[in-house]
């Protein structure tokens, strides 16, 4: 990229937008493939939070739900341009709440089988006891 008139670079105006230690570690990948990749697939434009190698990496996404705004997930959304890549990162929050993440779900499993194993304990309904 050409300094602008102004004498700034693209360096510098990164600096200037993603001021953040944080930001700076994240990478813009503008024709991303995931690894496993249907037929259909097409290439994306994702950021990604590198984390140490056993618990991967994290990428961007946007929710246009009931709490909209930008967070991470295993998956990421298409940013389209690394323009908007940037413009997204700046926005972001910063990620280290998710140190734990993804997490893992423990769930016990019944004991008995059949019917009774989606019941709870015993229970008393209207007078009469099970």
């Amino acid at each position: 990229m050409k300094a602008l008139e102004c004498g700034a670079t693209a360096a510098g105006l990164l600096d200037l937008l993603l001021p953040e230690r944080w930001q700076q570690k994240c990478e813009i990948i503008p024709d991303y493939m995931p690894p496993y990749p249907q037929e259909d697939t097409r290439p994306s434009c994702v950021v990604v939070w590198r984390r140490d190698e056993d618990r991967g990496d994290i990428f961007l996404r946007y929710s246009k739900g009931p709490r909209q705004g930008f967070s991470w997930d295993v998956y990421g959304d298409d940013m389209h341009t690394v323009e908007l890549a940037v413009i997204a990162l700046s926005k972001a929050p910063h990620p280290s709440a998710l140190d734990n993440y993804p997490m893992v779900f423990k769930l016990p499993l019944p004991s008995r089988t059949g019917a009774d194993a989606l019941r709870d304990e015993p229970t008393t309904t209207k007078g009469t006891e099970r």
